[in-house]
């Protein structure tokens, strides 16, 4: 945004001077403009056009020119023909005659540093005059004809010119300095300047041709010269044989006017149009630096302006301007007049660059404003700045299409700016205008002084000047309504105005204002503040010299201050701290605050440095307050700033426009962050809800008036949003795709920035997205720097670093800033810091316990008698320990006795300050005489807060109350011993320290006595040690003793061979080493019993079996030794004995416990003694060695041993081959390999050889069925070995041997369900059948006839398959029958047994009873006893295995065969078959053996099962197979009949047959 500059300011019209050229001057003031024309009037015009002064001329000739002097204060106007010059004073506004005496004047110029004017004539005569003194000096035949042109130099010399083509060089006085003639043109102008030469700057910065004017401070030393038009002669007065002639294209046309600027630059106007810059550097010239064209017919004149850098020419297309900084044309700043205006001739612009003035040759008069003068200032976000001469804008730099323009009634010199208004001023007279509601002039005040500078907040302003201030209402409305809300508060000053200082004592140097407070700061270095709702004084703060500015934050709490020194500090009126600014240059300006991060503050420094410094400001950092320079950035040439918010500096640059400048310390935050100010977005909010509100209203048609006041009264609420307190807070939002977007080492350089201005939070979010491990590690530090203790815990939670985090975690609620430091600069490692900090915090003793920890005993010893005497025993001792440790004995000694020596001095600063503590106890209490008395009975052993006690301090005292000072009595008495104890653990300590660094020192004598006198026994063995390192044994030993340390002793007696003393202690000694050492020594005297004894003492076997069989002669001793502990050496000596007595066999066992295998078993071959070896050898040979064993045996036919240890040997083939050659000796070991070779690839084959052998292929005779049965099992064949079983039974059963039968199918069964595999039906019910008649004579011997009877029965019907004992069983069941009272059963049974195949053979004793009873058989039944179903509870005959009810097939108890009942359920121990609890039992108690797998069982195993764990049982009973098989005939009992047994019959002869 830029002011609009090139608007005509005014106009004079060709009424004022008549048709002709106009002479126009501005004066070096800016202030007024001289014009003149063809009518010869002279008038006299301020910059706004408005007439001053005006006056004609005598004579009747034209006006050639008019100067005025370097002040502005006096105006000469020179008039062809006339002598007299008239002089028109500006300060007077008075017209006087300069009397001259001299006719035709054709040259008149003012000196640029004196009071002097020349003028000089047509005759060439020349007259001095001084306005300062009046005097006039004629000068007559300066030169031959009429002087031309003519300038003053810097140094008050006079160059003048004529059409005598000479040059002169004067002095003030009109003197002849020097001289140059003979020129070839006559001079049309000339000018003094500094000539560029190679001593100076080669054209760079400033002084370029693009830059700005040079210094001017050299000493102008060239004269260059228009001559007639064409050419530029340069005459070095250091030089003048050596002119220089600068000659130009003809193209260009005449030299209209030439101008120096900047470094030795010149720029050369002509006739056609041209501008020509040009150098006079001795390399450049003749070389045009630029050429341009401007106009196209020709070129009238041509002005520059160094104020600007700006330079304009003019000609018949009008006014055109060109910036040098780039030379280019500014299209822009193009002024073209009417025909009628005619075309300008004569340009001319003020010395500040602000109007340009343009004459015409038919008298008009244009004046131009070029530029606005840099005039601003702000209130927080809100910029005032001058637009025009008569105008001020306030702008939002947040906001800036929001911009007031403001009319002015002057051309102000100063403008402030408030929330409300603005304040513009000149001298003594301010004009308060309002920019918010309206733009009109609220008051118009005069002061009694000069106003220097005007502050204002929203209703008051402050004027200082002359060292006073007047602090006042802004606006009259606002003085009634203070005077009406203070009428009720007549205590209080009426708070309309007020002058400061109130005494006469100083004067007010600065002043600042905020909402709530005025700010002024004075020459005595008093700086004050006034706060306005109490309209009182609130704060003074006394600085050592003046105080020159000052900058407070928006809402006061800080303020920066510049001092008479240029010093700048930061004041904190809050704790009256002040930070001295560093880094910060004495030429800086002024200070700015952020208002949107209170701890953001800009140095202004343009005019040496042109630079803008950023400062940090921290107010709780780990050194305390910190102000810190983050960056410098460089701001363009008169560039003002003003403004500062979020990073971003607003002002006004060059051509009094609006420009901003981002700081380099933000350059790469905004990047990728966002800032949200909350009255932007709430002002956007309310603009939706008008859009809305007014889409409703259209549809529901409301009348266009009242929707105009709505939207009027929207828009007045979005402006009061975004203008009330806009800029003073706000939000930074991370912009995640921006991050995304931006470059890793942009990213890097913000949260470097964001670290710098302590925006941890924002720094966290860049983290957090970026994930960058260096980011955590600078972010961690720089939290702990600033004591931001939570954010620093989470940091390093991030990072996994739980040690610093519970370190954080520790001190997070330490309230202490100072103590908060310290620790924080302990975890820097900062140490030398930390102990000040802590020294400054409230527990002072931190600082000792550090240097504690540090092991850094000078600083604790230091700090100890201040902090903590009662410590300094326990530091000397701990400092003594150390210096132990690194070899500082006698410093060590040292400090072990002061340790000693300083404990009752400290037991006595304990007891002072107990009782003094307590003391304070009492009297905070309001506790008697008496009851301080018995408080200090608290402290009657001193000597017990040394070590240990607890220490009653005043600052917990006075926390305390009545009953806590008895609980500390109880407890003070109570830890009394305890404390005594650590008093002594000292002492003794200390004792023990000195002992030993008394021996260390040299001194034997007195450290062992020490030592002994110390009755210490770990004391005795270092002082020992110390001794035995000095060589010192005797000593060393003797102290041992003491010690009862006897194997060190034992150790230095033997080395000594002192062997008497040692012998005395071996008793007490318990290392084998020593009792060998003994040993040793005793065997070298031959004392071989002794020696014997000591060995075994020593646990040396070894040497005890060498010397039982070389010394003492008893082997069988040495013999036992070595079987009993398998000692190598052992064995080897025993072996080497026995074959020298020709104990073969003992010989070769002793030599493989040697490891001496091959050599045992050539002993073995040789001697028939392999058996020995074998056994000798037993499970611990090798592959080898159980294959030379059977080859052995296979040379000698001995088969069966050859296969054993060939299977031992893992040759399985060559085993099985060798036990099948043995026949049917050695089938067992045959199953034996087969087993052994499970998994391995010749399994199968193994296992089809020996199976060929078994069924006869080999040999064609078969074998016994139990090693098919073995084999099957072996090979996990568990079906078939199933079928194998059942046949072997039924051969063991036909031929009577029942019970082998039984346990065949028994253990048959139990592998089955073990491999979880189906029991076969036939199988169950043969173990079924066999069980039931295996219990038959228990129960006839327990007397359950009933039970017995049931089961013959059971076995009765399949009586076909016990062919052994058909008759027997039947005789029994008929006999059991009769018993239980089953008659119809009995006669039953005895109709089979008279069947003719079984007649002859019943016994003779029963035959007669059976034929009766067939023949007359009986009717009657005894009733069955029944019990309930375990599945469904149907009551059924306990006999009975099939429940008629649900079809399950029972489970039957394995002591009586009846089926289970579930609520008298357990099982065997043993095999794990079910049984009746009760039953078995009682079974248990009389066989002691299960009936099924006939173990013996404790009875106490026997438990009763719970009803869920019987249930339990019964499901995995009968999925297991336990019970009977099921009945395709549906007998009652669960077994199969005749039929049933034919069936089976057939079954195994298949088998068989297969």
């Amino acid at each position: 945004m830029s002011a609009d500059t090139t608007k005509q300011l005014f106009f004079i019209d060709s009424a004022v001077h008549a048709p002709g050229s106009v002479t126009i001057r501005w004066d070096p003031t800016c202030k007024y403009l001289a014009t003149c024309g063809s009518n010869r009037r002279v008038h006299i015009l301020d910059r706004s056009g408005d007439s001053v002064f005006e006056f004609a001329l005598d004579g009747a000739g034209e006006c050639l020119d008019m100067q005025w002097d370097k002040d502005g204060d006096l105006l000469a106007v020179l008039q062809k023909g006339h002598h007299a010059v008239p002089l028109w004073d500006a300060n007077t506004h008075k017209l006087s005659h300069l009397k001259t005496n001299l006719k035709d004047p054709t040259f008149m110029a003012w000196s640029r540093v004196g009071p002097q004017l020349a003028i000089g004539t047509a005759k060439g005569n020349l007259l001095v005059y001084n306005s300062r003194t009046l005097k006039k000096i004629p000068v007559m035949g300066k030169h031959t004809k009429a002087i031309t042109c003519g300038m003053w130099s810097l140094d008050n010399k006079l160059a003048l010119a004529g059409q005598d083509r000479t040059m002169t060089i004067n002095d003030a006085s009109g003197n002849l300095l020097d001289q140059a003639d003979d020129f070839k043109d006559d001079p049309v102008d000339i000018q003094f300047s500094q000539q560029k030469d190679a001593s100076k700057n080669d054209g760079d910065g400033d002084g370029g041709p693009s830059g700005g004017i040079g210094s001017g401070k050299d000493q102008e030393s060239t004269v260059s010269i228009n001559m007639g038009r064409r050419r530029i002669l340069m005459y070095n007065l250091d030089d003048s044989d050596n002119p220089m002639e600068l000659a130009f294209q003809p193209k260009y046309g005449e030299i209209v006017a030439y101008k120096w600027f900047g470094d030795g630059y010149m720029m050369v106007a002509f006739s056609r149009g041209y501008l020509v810059v040009i150098s006079t550097h001795e390399r450049e010239i003749g070389e045009e630096l630029q050429s341009l064209q401007l106009h196209q017919e020709r070129l009238t004149a041509v002005v520059y302006s160094a104020a600007v850098h700006k330079v304009a020419t003019c000609g018949p297309d009008g006014v055109r301007v060109v910036d040098c900084h780039d030379w280019k044309e500014i299209k822009s700043d193009h002024k073209a007049f009417m025909p009628q205006e005619g075309f300008a001739d004569r340009l001319e612009w003020t010395k500040d660059g602000q109007i340009l003035t343009a004459a015409t040759d038919q008298g008009f008069v244009h004046n131009f404003l070029m530029s606005i003068p840099i005039l601003s200032a702000h209130w927080q976000h809100k910029l005032v700045y001058l637009s025009s001469l008569r105008s001020v804008t306030v702008v939002d730099t947040l906001a800036q299409h929001w911009q007031v323009e403001v009319p002015i009634a002057i051309e102000p010199t100063f403008v402030a700016l408030g929330p409300n208004h603005v304040a513009v001023g000149m001298n003594q007279l301010v004009w308060f205008y309002r920019h918010q509601n309206g733009r009109e002039l609220v008051r118009e005040w005069e002061y009694l002084t000069t106003a220097e500078e005007v502050v204002m907040n929203s209703t008051y302003a402050a004027v200082m000047g002359d060292g006073k201030v007047n602090l006042h209402l802004i606006e009259q409305q606002q003085q009634q309504q203070q005077q009406q809300q203070h009428q009720h508060q007549r205590q209080r000053q009426q708070p309309d105005s007020r002058t400061f200082p109130d005494k006469n004592d100083c004067e007010v140097t600065c002043v600042a204002m905020t909402e709530e407070f005025f700010i002024y700061g004075t020459n005595q270095g008093s700086l004050h503040h006034f706060l306005f709702s109490d309209w009182a004084p609130v704060n003074e703060f006394r600085h050592d010299t003046a105080i020159t500015h000052v900058f407070p934050n928006t809402s006061g709490t800080r303020v920066l201050f510049m001092d008479a020194s240029n010093r700048a500090y930061l004041y904190s009126p809050v704790d009256d701290r002040t930070v001295l600014i560093k880094k910060c240059p004495t030429s800086t300006e002024r200070f700015v605050w952020d208002p949107c991060d209170q701890s953001t503050f800009i140095g202004i420094d343009c005019k040496v440095h042109r630079a803008i410094l950023t400062y940090s400001y921290q107010a709780s950092t780990v050194h305390g307050p910190t102000v810190t320079h983050v960056s410098t950035t460089k701001v363009p040439m008169k560039f003002q700033p003003r403004v500062l918010y979020n990073g971003v500096v607003h002002g006004q640059n060059a051509s009094g426009g609006l420009a901003n400048v981002t700081l380099s310390s933000h350059s790469a935050i905004s990047s990728i962050f966002d800032f949200r100010s909350p009255q932007l977005v709430a002002a956007q909010q309310l603009q939706k809800q008008q859009q809305v509100l007014q889409q409703q209203q259209q549809q529901q048609g409301t009348d266009p008036l009242e929707m105009q006041q709505q939207q009027q009264r929207f828009m007045q609420q979005q402006q009061q949003l975004m203008m009330q307190g806009m800029g003073t807070g706000g939000s930074f939002v991370l912009d995640r795709n921006k991050l995304l977007r931006t470059q890793s080492e942009t990213v890097r350089q913000a949260f470097q920035q964001l670290l710098q201005l302590g925006r941890l939070n924002d720094a966290w979010s860049v983290a957090m997205e970026s994930r960058n491990a260096d980011f955590w590690s600078s972010l961690g530090r720089r939290a702990m720097e600033l004591m931001d203790v939570d954010l620093a815990i989470r940091v390093h939670r991030q990072q996994s670093k739980p040690a610093m985090v519970l370190a954080l975690e520790r001190i997070r609620h330490v309230e202490d800033s100072a103590l908060l430091a310290g620790h924080m600069c302990v975890l820097f490692k900062e140490y030398d810091t930390a102990q000040n900090l802590f020294m400054s915090s409230s527990q002072p003793k931190v600082a000792l316990v550090m240097r504690r920890s540090l092991l850094q005993w000078n600083h604790a010893l230091q700090l100890a008698p201040r902090l903590a005497p009662e410590q300094i025993p326990s530091i000397c001792r701990e400092y003594a320990q150390q210096l132990e440790f690194t070899g500082e004995h006698g410093h060590a000694l040292q400090m072990y006795q002061q340790a000693l020596s300083s404990t009752s001095a400290a037991a006595q600063a304990v007891e002072q300050t107990k009782r003094r503590s307590l003391d304070d106890l009492a009297n905070w209490l309001g506790e008697s005489a008496n009851s301080r008395g018995s408080a200090v009975n608290l402290a009657d052993d001193p000597t017990s807060a040394v070590f240990g006690g607890s220490l009653l301090t005043s600052s917990n005292s006075r926390n305390a109350s009545t009953s806590s000072l008895t609980s500390l009595h109880h407890q003070d008495n109570a830890n009394f011993e305890d404390d005594r104890l650590s008093l002594e653990e000292h002492n003794r300590a200390c004792h023990a320290g000195i002992a030993r660094m008394t021996l260390r020192n040299g001194d034997i004598k007195g450290g062992r006595q020490l030592a002994l006198q110390s009755g210490d026994k770990m004391l005795m063995k270092e002082c020992a040690g110390i001794l035995e390192d000095m060589k010192q044994f005797p000593e060393a030993a003797d102290l041992y003793v003491a010690a009862q340390a006897y194997e060190k002793a034992v150790v230095i007696y033997i080395r000594t061979k002192d062997f008497a003393s040692a012998g005395k202690l071996l008793p007490n000694i318990s290392t084998p080493k020593l009792h060998a050492m003994y040993a040793m020594a005793k065997e070298a005297q031959g004392a071989y019993r002794e020696a014997e004894e000591a060995y075994e003492r020593a646990k040396d076997l070894d040497s005890v079996v060498r010397l039982n069989l070389q010394k003492l002669d008893n082997p069988q001793k040495a013999f036992q030794i070595v079987r009993r502990v398998r000692s190598s050496e052992g064995a080897e000596m025993v072996a080497q004995f026995c074959q020298q007595t020709n104990n073969i066999g003992a010989a070769i066992e002793f030599m493989l416990m040697a490891k001496r295998t091959e050599e045992a078993f050539r002993v073995a071959e040789q001697h028939g003694e392999m058996g020995k070896f074998a056994e000798a050898l037993g499970d611990n040979g090798s592959v080898a060695e159980y294959t030379s064993i059977a080859a052995h045996y296979e040379h000698r036919h001995n088969f069966a041993r050859a296969g054993h240890f060939y299977m031992v040997a893992g040759d399985l083939s060559r085993a099985l081959r060798l036990f099948l050659q043995c026949g049917e000796n050695n089938l067992d070991d045959a199953i034996e390999v087969i087993k052994r070779s499970e998994g391995s690839p010749e399994s199968e084959m193994l296992v089809r050889t020996l199976q060929d052998f078994l069924i006869g292929e080999t040999d064609g005779k078969p074998k016994d069925p139990n090693y098919i049965f073995k084999l099957y099992l072996a090979v996990g064949d568990f079906a078939r070995a199933a079928d194998a079983a059942v046949l072997i039974a039924s051969q063991e059963q036909k031929i009577g041997n029942y019970k082998i039968a039984h346990r065949t199918l028994f253990e048959t069964q139990r592998d089955l369900i073990k491999q979880k595999i189906p029991v076969p039906s036939n199988l169950k019910r043969d173990l079924l059948l066999l069980h039931s008649y295996v219990l038959v004579k228990s129960l006839v011997k327990r007397g359950d006839h009933a039970m017995a009877a049931r089961m013959l029965m059971r076995v009765a019907k399949s009586i076909s398959r016990f062919p052994s004992h058909i008759v027997p069983i039947l005789t029994s069941t008929v006999i059991e029958c009769q018993r239980a009272g089953f008659k119809r059963s009995s006669a039953e049974f005895a109709a089979q047994l008279m069947r003719p195949e079984n007649r002859k053979k019943v016994d003779q004793r029963y035959r007669r009873k059976i034929e009766s009873l067939v023949r007359r058989p009986p009717t009657e039944e005894a009733d069955d006893q029944l019990r309930p179903c375990p599945h469904c509870a149907f009551e059924l005959p306990v006999g009975l295995l099939s429940c008629p009810s649900c079809k399950n097939q029972l489970p039957y108890c394995v002591a009586t065969g009846q089926h289970m009942v579930i609520d008298d359920w357990t099982m065997c121990p043993s095999c794990n078959f079910p049984a009746i609890a009760s039953d078995f039992k009682a079974y248990i108690q009389a066989s002691a053996k299960c009936a099924m797998c006939e173990q013996v069982i404790d009875p106490n195993d026997i438990r009763q099962y719970s009803l869920e764990e019987a249930k339990k049982a019964l499901i995995a009973t009968t999925s297991s197979s336990y019970g009977a098989s099921s009945s395709s005939d549906g007998d009652d009992d669960g077994v199969g009949g005749d039929d049933d047994d034919d069936e089976s019959k057939q079954q195994q002869q298949q088998q068989q047959e297969q």
